[in-house]
């Protein structure tokens, strides 16, 4: 900074969520990736998407298709941005 002080960044925290009764819903999730994870495209059982979160569209993405079995549901997904990262690269989830 100009007067001398370091500066700082803020810590950066928010919470999204499903739309609700999603979580009974999802049959398969698509995990968009290259060096970290991206972003979550989450689907029904006909493919139809009912959700996204962070980068899911970029062509050079790599994409890791998820089957949820019999019973099994989504309870949430928790990350944080990536080191050094300002956008949608999650890590620790």
């Amino acid at each position: 900074m100009s007067n001398g002080k370091r500066s700082t960044q803020a810590e950066l925290s928010f919470t999204q969520m499903l739309p609700e009764g999603a979580w009974n819903r999802i049959r398969s999730v698509d995990i968009h990736h290259y060096t970290s994870v991206s972003g979550f495209s989450f689907f029904d059982k006909d493919r139809k998407c009912i959700w996204k979160i962070g980068e899911t569209t970029t062509p050079y993405l790599e994409v890791k298709k998820v089957d949820l079995g019999p019973g099994e549901v989504i309870v949430g997904v928790v990350a944080s941005l990536g080191q050094g990262m300002l956008s949608n690269r999650y890590a620790n989830f």
